[in-house]
């Protein structure tokens, strides 16, 4: 394992919401509303980002538009403009773009990005990359990808980035990423500065190494009140959703 560690001390201070404070009752997920509930709540926002085809950076988590608006196709699809045409969650918020939700943030909480990038690093990373220079705000960058965390590495080094794990085959990924995922041998290549594992695999060796070294742990996504105690044994912060209202008693302040 190999780790730069220069990580903000916002990253473990609070628990983040993941994909803003969302909850099944008008308010989507990695929506303005979200965002703007986490905001009033002081909670740092975690939010997932991809590509449209025009290149325009996007907020939204899967590939496919079908879960979260109901309609058959892929988000990579759309534009700029096509994608206002389709709303969360029959509400009427709308899939947000990049730019909108760090104008609607403006530094009022940390935002922690994670790139959806699941091909060889580039123009996702560039663009993304170029709109968080602009950004005034606090944030940090993660991605599942080591190549996209790497790209991070050196093409921005005064990014602060993580490298996202797990122990468990969720997407049929092949063997032999994923036991470099679950041992964090990943790390050799992406060099990251925290980790973020998922707190179904935790406690396990590599984080008890991470935790060792002094590496920042985040777990991730945690749930329930027994995750949310395990991840504050064993980690430094977790990422939840779900838990409404939300915990407060990991505030360090």
């Amino acid at each position: 394992m190999i780790f730069k560690n220069k990580s903000p001390e916002w990253l473990t201070r609070r628990p983040i919401a993941h994909r803003g404070l969302h909850n099944g009752e008008g308010i989507p997920e990695n929506s303005l509303a979200a965002f703007q509930k986490a905001i009033e709540n002081d909670y740092p926002i975690e939010l997932d980002v991809q590509l449209l085809r025009d290149g325009t950076p996007v907020v939204f988590h899967d590939k496919n538009l079908s879960r979260l608006c109901g309609k058959d196709g892929l988000i990579r699809a759309q534009d700029s403009l096509s994608v206002k045409d389709y709303s969360l969650c029959d509400t009427s918020e709308k899939i947000p773009l990049l730019g909108e939700v760090l104008e609607l943030v403006g530094g009022k909480v940390p935002i922690l990005v994670e790139l959806k990038n699941f091909s060889w690093p580039g123009e996702a990373e560039k663009r993304t990359a170029a709109m968080l220079n602009g950004y005034r705000g606090e944030f940090a960058v993660q991605s599942f990808n080591p190549f996209s965390v790497r790209w991070f590495r050196i093409n921005e080094p005064s990014f602060c980035i993580g490298q996202l794990a797990t122990a468990i085959d969720y997407h049929d990924v092949d063997k032999l990423r994923l036991f470099a995922l679950r041992y964090l041998i990943v790390t050799l290549l992406s060099i990251p500065d925290f980790i973020g594992y998922d707190i179904n695999c935790i406690p396990n060796l590599p984080t008890r190494i991470v935790k060792s070294l002094g590496v920042p742990l985040l777990a991730w996504t945690v749930r329930s009140r027994e995750q949310y105690e395990r991840g504050k044994r064993f980690c430094d912060n977790i990422i939840f959703e779900g838990l409404y209202p939300a915990p407060v008693i990991y505030d360090k302040n």
